[in-house]
C-alpha cells in the first residue's frame, strides 16, 4: 500500500492552506507535512494520519479558533514537533475522545490534554504502551525543577 504525502503551507506553496484540508483530504496513513507558520483552527483528526512539522519543533503553531486546537475522535493518529495552544488554562487544547493518539516532541500550551477517564478506548499510546513522549507545558502547575505529566496531572521530575 501507498502512503499517501500531502504538504500543507499557509502561504499557498503547499498541497493544501490549512491543516483541516489536508487532514480531510488524506487517506488511512497519510503523512501531512506542515510547514512553518501560525495555523489558527480546530483540527479534528479521526483516522490513521501523522501531522509533521517540516523544519522541526517550534516552527508550527495550531493554535485554536474554538475550543481545542486537537481534538482526536478515532485512528492511530501522530503529531510530531508540534506547538499546541489552547484558548484557556482551563479548557482542554488537545482532547482525546477515541482513537491512540501519539504526541510525539509536541508543546502544549494555554490548556491541557483531556482526555475521558472513563473510556477505555481514548487513552494516548503507542505500541500498547500509554505516554506521552516529552511532553512541555508553558502553563499551568509544575514540580520542583519538573513537568506536570497531562495524563494523570502529578508533577514528575525531569529524571524520571
Amino acid at each position: 500500500m501507498k502512503r499517501n504525502v500531502l504538504r500543507v503551507a499557509d502561504r499557498g506553496w503547499g498541497t493544501h492552506r490549512t491543516v483541516t484540508a489536508a487532514v480531510r483530504a488524506a487517506g488511512e496513513g497519510a503523512v501531512i507535512h506542515v510547514q512553518p507558520g501560525d495555523y489558527r483552527e480546530s483540527v479534528v483528526l479521526d483516522r490513521d494520519v501523522t501531522l509533521i512539522a517540516e523544519k522541526g519543533p517550534g516552527t508550527v503553531r495550531i493554535i485554536a479558533a474554538h475550543g481545542p486546537a486537537i481534538t482526536v475522535r478515532g485512528g492511530a493518529c501522530e503529531l510530531r514537533d508540534l506547538a499546541v495552544e489552547g484558548t484557556a488554562d482551563r479548557d482542554p487544547a488537545v482532547l482525546v475522545r477515541g482513537g491512540r493518539p501519539v504526541l510525539d516532541h509536541c508543546a502544549v500550551s494555554g490548556g491541557r490534554v483531556d482526555r475521558p477517564r472513563n473510556r477505555r478506548t481514548a487513552h494516548l499510546h503507542r505500541r500498547g504502551r500509554r505516554r506521552l513522549r516529552r511532553p512541555r507545558h508553558r502553563h499551568g502547575p509544575r514540580g520542583p525543577g519538573g513537568l506536570r505529566d497531562p495524563l494523570d496531572g502529578r508533577a514528575r521530575s525531569d529524571a524520571q
